[in-house]
């Protein structure tokens, strides 16, 4: 019974310590926490400045209130930079492994905030993004974002599936002038694909790898001019014709003309 007795007390007083260990635990965990939570609060605090500037700058990355069309400016490296810097701010409780209701309704907005520019930055980056490659589709500085060139001459070399391709990526994009200035640009690059289609085939079947095919003769040629006048595109017609030229020098060194 004496051993029962002594093991009891031993367990008494170990459930006793233990409970001083976690209690001292918890005590320790709070304090800990409520440093965090005033450490938090005056970081976000003076990060204040920081999202009013950032948020400026945002708002310059477009020509209106509405995030609608891009100023003329703006680029995607510019655009990408932003965005760091906005994902480098902590201002949301879960960046400082706090709970979201512990901070106070001010300092809870920020995150509200930040999540709002990185929307609206993501938005610019993709249209700066597309607008880069639908560009491309077209001759130097044809493309202006601000009204649309209807005037613009694809690059000869542009192809269908390309301009097909970013057709479905502004269809998913929102409404407004920049998608209508968007479409209407590949459109007028789908069109003139279309155009350009048989006199560019016409001309690959003649001149293979820099070389005048053995069907080429004055005859395909005079066809190769033909389908020049289905090009209603006056720049696209100018520009086919330039190179229509080219085979006719080529065919002429090579003795075919």
């Amino acid at each position: 019974m004496k051993k029962i007795g002594k093991v009891s007390g031993l367990l008494l007083i170990a459930a006793i310590s233990l409970s001083i260990v976690v209690f001292g635990y918890k005590v320790y965990q709070h304090k800990n926490y409520e440093q965090r939570l005033a450490s938090a609060q005056v970081t976000i605090k003076q990060q204040s400045s920081k999202m009013d500037e950032l948020t400026k700058q945002v708002n310059q990355l477009f020509t209106d209130e509405n995030d609608d069309l891009l100023n003329p400016e703006t680029n995607t490296e510019q655009i990408s930079d932003l965005k760091t810097q906005i994902n480098g701010m902590r201002v949301s409780a879960d960046s400082y492994q706090l709970k979201k209701q512990d901070l106070p309704q001010e300092d809870a907005s920020f995150a509200d905030k930040q999540a709002e520019l990185l929307r609206r930055v993501s938005q610019a980056y993709d249209k700066s993004n597309l607008q880069d490659q639908i560009a491309a589709l077209f001759q130097a500085d044809a493309v202006n974002w601000q009204a649309l060139n209807d005037q613009a001459v694809i690059n000869l070399d542009t192809k269908a599936e390309k301009v097909t391709e970013l057709l479905q990526k502004v269809s998913e994009m929102p409404e407004g002038n920049w998608k209508n200035l968007a479409n209407g640009y590949l459109n007028l690059a789908q069109d003139e694909c279309n155009q350009a289609a048989t006199t560019l085939d016409m001309i690959n079947q003649m001149v293979v790898n820099g070389q005048v095919a053995e069907n080429a003769n004055a005859d395909t040629y005079a066809q190769l001019v033909n389908t020049l006048y289905s090009v209603k595109h006056q720049g696209l017609s100018d520009a086919l014709e330039n190179k229509v030229r080219e085979v006719k020098t080529q065919m002429q060194a090579a003795g075919r003309m």
